[in-house]
């Protein structure tokens, strides 16, 4: 949500740029709706609240295992865990 958004000259550019970072570094975010707001004039504000209610509904609904399992290799895949000097697994404990 870009705050400040009267103040951009350039607003299709920027909401071009910030998609890009947020869809290459948040995948889990990848097509959620980026709404400009102001507040100075109140632009965007009207549809903030429908887009906060879609968020949460597809943020919660069930995903099968299987889907699940997929996503969190490829997080795996992207950011391995730390490795022990020995090669094995950093334990948090």
């Amino acid at each position: 949500m870009p705050q400040q958004w009267d103040l951009l000259e350039n607003k299709q550019g920027a909401i071009s740029t910030l998609r890009e970072k947020l869809d290459r570094l948040l995948p889990q975010v990848v097509g959620a709706e980026l709404i400009a707001i102001s507040a100075k004039t109140g632009e965007g504000l009207d549809r903030l609240v429908p887009a906060v209610i879609a968020a949460d509904t597809a943020w919660n609904r069930p995903r099968p295992t299987a889907a699940l399992n997929r996503f969190l290799e490829s997080a795996l895949m992207r950011h391995a865990p730390p490795r022990s000097a020995d090669g094995g697994c950093v334990s948090a404990t």
